[in-house]
């Protein structure tokens, strides 16, 4: 089990490496392909939500991060 200190600087060193940043952008790609083939529904709040749904769940991972 890694201690905090450990944890920090695994973090740190991801983050420097780019993994994070790539990762992100790669889910933001697929996050936006999600919205594209939803099905053509009329307009309505859950058609609202269903399409925010993917960035919020991307920005809600990115704040977790750091």
């Amino acid at each position: 089990e890694l201690g905090e200190a450990e944890l920090a600087g695994l973090l740190a060193e991801v983050r420097a490496g780019g993994l994070v940043e790539d990762t992100l952008a790669y889910c933001g790609g697929l996050a936006a392909q999600t919205v594209q083939a939803l099905p053509e529904m009329p307009e309505s709040d859950a058609l609202g939500v269903l399409r925010e749904l993917p960035g919020a769940y991307l920005e809600w991972a990115r704040s977790q991060i750091g």
